[in-house]
């Protein structure tokens, strides 16, 4: 394994002018500088990284801990973190809670043990706050806040994105308009269900109907949306239209239609939430609220890394959605 002091032999020079030629020092002369790397590149030399973040106090590293890495907005917003940190020289460790806090105390832990300088967390759903030993390093808090909780966050703003799109139905004719929400006490899945009341449930009274009759709760899953879907098209009358709290619950709100002879969106207009990749696939290519997953890991990324800024307080981050309109959605049937 080659060392730093052979590539100062090699070079003809010290193993000082070496290391502050590594850490990019402009005192050193340009000769030097090109003797050193030309040296590197001869003998093929890799810098120790632990080593010298150990020596500054730093590892270089970044922990992201997720509740669920199957599902597909998760493991894209992993990739958008994991970018914006290679960009700035961190590599990421990533961990899946299995949306347990237990499990996403041990992850916590286990990445605290490993010196990271700084963790990223999307929060499991019964998570109500973070242990004490994580305030000892920098924290960003992606998607899900945890009230109470004096911690930077980044996410979007859930509410607004639900009431654009429900709005969005509406003016395409739409008054009876169903809803999936997330789990029950989970605070995106209140957001987004408190944005598509706002809209869907006047127009829903004023067909002389109950709102709360069409609306189902269930995890942010595919399986999800086709029993709810199963549940919300035996209503009458049925709804025309089905707002779904993510892409997941959606897509199974299409597939459902297609096993019972449900054309989408002739018969039904279907609209998500995140605009997963499998988004612009599915047949007919779901209308859904994009989330800017580039922008949300870029940010987590440049909080964790403004941590050592005297005296600053948390941080938030609340990021426009986009309405990505595409197949699915049409004018209600006559």
């Amino acid at each position: 394994m080659v060392k730093l002091l052979d590539v100062a032999r090699h070079a003809g020079v010290s193993a000082g002018t070496v290391s502050r030629v590594l850490s990019g020092t402009p005192t050193v002369s340009p000769a030097l500088v090109e003797a050193v790397e030309k040296a590197i590149a001869e003998l093929g030399y890799r810098p120790n990284k632990l080593a010298r973040g150990l020596r500054r106090q730093q590892t270089q590293t970044l922990g992201f801990v997720v509740p669920d890495i199957t599902n597909p907005f998760f493991a894209e917003l992993a990739l958008s973190v994991e970018v914006a940190a290679a960009a700035r020289g961190y590599n990421l460790f990533l961990g899946n809670s299995r949306n347990s806090t237990e499990s996403e105390w041990e992850y916590l832990q286990n990445l605290l043990d490993h010196q990271v300088d700084g963790l990223v967390v999307v929060p499991a759903e019964e998570t109500r706050g973070l242990p004490l030993s994580v305030r000892t390093t920098p924290v960003v808090v992606l998607d899900r806040e945890i009230p109470g909780q004096e911690l930077d966050y980044v996410g979007v703003d859930h509410q607004e994105g639900a009431r654009e799109m429900v709005r969005y139905l509406a003016d395409l004719g739409h008054q009876i308009i169903a809803c999936i929400a997330g789990p029950e006490g989970l605070g995106v899945g209140e957001q987004r269900y408190a944005g598509y009341a706002e809209v869907a449930a006047p127009l829903i009274e004023k067909a002389g109907l109950r709102p709360d009759a069409y609306v189902a709760r269930g995890p942010f899953s595919f399986e999800a949306g086709v029993e709810a879907a199963r549940s919300l098209l035996s209503l009458e009358p049925r709804p025309t239209a089905v707002f779904a709290g993510n892409d997941q619950q959606a897509i199974g709100v299409i597939r459902h239609c297609q096993s019972v002879g449900l054309t989408v969106p002739r018969d039904l207009s279907v609209a998500g939430f995140d605009d997963i990749p499998l988004a612009s696939l599915v047949t007919p290519r779901l209308t859904t609220v994009r989330q800017p997953i580039d922008l949300i890991g870029a940010r987590a990324v440049e909080y964790i890394l403004g941590h050592d800024t005297p005296e600053r307080g948390p941080l938030t981050a609340r990021l426009r959605t986009h309405l990505e309109v595409r197949d699915s959605c049409a004018p209600p049937p006559r």
